[in-house]
């Protein structure tokens, strides 16, 4: 057996394993075993997590992992491709929990420099200024009013 044999029973096996995992998630999430991720299926989700989920929130997390026009429901293909994307945290339409996590971490990153002697506490209101006009102005590119930060908005990326 060749060195790219090898390699390609390996990807296999690989590959054979993450469907698994994968089916396995997806029959998680579908209760009801129609198939389909849906509406309902992520409300009992965000019950289960004890983070009940606004009809806004659910219908923004399938819009955002649906293609417009068609049905709000994620078959396991779909879901397969959307568990394997890669997430950008700083697009324009970043969800108000991806900000308010990039803001924490921003003022954890100040602690640490003003506890080690890097940065001064008075920083920390410049550093609040730059974040929130980065916010604004972010919304406005995307067309869409500037809000504040951790207001709900649909932060499981499908």
């Amino acid at each position: 057996m060749t060195m790219r044999q090898n390699r390609e029973d390996l990807q296999d096996i690989v590959e054979t394993e993450r469907k698994a995992l994968d089916v396995e998630a997806f029959k998680m999430l579908d209760k009801d075993g129609n198939g389909f991720l849906t509406y309902q299926d992520m409300e009992n989700l965000s019950r289960e997590l004890n983070e009940p989920w606004t009809y806004r929130e659910i219908d923004a997390m399938m819009t955002a992992v649906t293609d417009t026009g068609t049905a709000r429901r994620v078959d396991i293909e779909h879901f397969r491709t959307v568990m394997r994307a890669t997430v950008a945290w700083d697009e324009p339409d970043m969800y108000p929990c991806q900000a308010k996590l990039l803001e924490s971490e921003a003022e954890q990153r100040h602690t640490d420099a003003v506890r080690s002697g890097k940065a001064s506490k008075d920083d920390a209101a410049d550093t609040d200024k730059a974040t929130s006009d980065l916010d604004g102005s972010r919304e406005r590119r995307a067309g869409r009013r500037p809000q504040k930060a951790g207001g709900g908005g649909g932060c499981m990326v499908m």
